[in-house]
């Protein structure tokens, strides 16, 4: 399966988006709270990948 030009393009935009919007909370909060946020993605990356593997 290929994600479409209509797909890609979406897709493109989103993560745009997103890395303004991680930037822009992340200004705001102090170092702790940016480590404990990178602890939690991770962790829920890890989890959503042992789900998808089994």
């Amino acid at each position: 399966m290929k994600i479409t030009e209509k797909g890609s393009n979406t897709l493109n935009q989103t993560r745009i988006r997103y890395k303004y919007l991680i930037e822009r909370v992340l200004k705001e909060v102090n170092e702790d709270e940016v480590i404990k946020f990178f602890q939690t993605v991770e962790e829920i990356l890890n989890s959503t990948s042992h789900e998808t593997s089994s």
